[in-house]
């Protein structure tokens, strides 16, 4: 899959651990170098998604005992995704960029928190 931002390609299981990376450099205000520009900046949506960097994507955490399925309508999201271990550093995938719940935000209809 190509990343909207770089035109670089990666599979669809490493995309959301290179996107991280490019919403970790907007969000700190530093130039892109996964970009292969270490001037460039990306200006950042208040609420980007965390499978694709784009706003208007909803994805989902059903917490239902002691699993967490994930559901998104994002064309990036990867539904082998194990949100538990994708929370958990490692070297291959620095990036911890996974949805989290608002424990603000009131629940919605399906009696869940939203998700950001």
């Amino acid at each position: 899959i190509e990343c909207h931002f770089c035109t670089k390609h990666f599979s669809l299981a490493d995309m959301h651990n290179h996107i991280g990376k490019h919403i970790l450099c907007a969000l700190r205000n530093i130039p892109d170098v996964f970009k292969g520009n270490d001037t460039e900046f990306f200006h950042i949506v208040l609420y980007p998604c965390g499978e694709c960097r784009l706003e208007g994507c909803k994805t989902e955490l059903i917490k239902t005992g002691s699993s967490i399925p994930i559901t998104s309508d994002c064309p990036y999201h990867y539904t082998r995704m194990k949100y538990v271990k994708a929370g958990v550093y490692s070297k291959r995938t620095p990036c911890m960029n996974i949805t989290l719940n608002c424990p603000l935000c009131p629940v919605g209809l399906n009696m869940q928190q939203r998700t950001f």
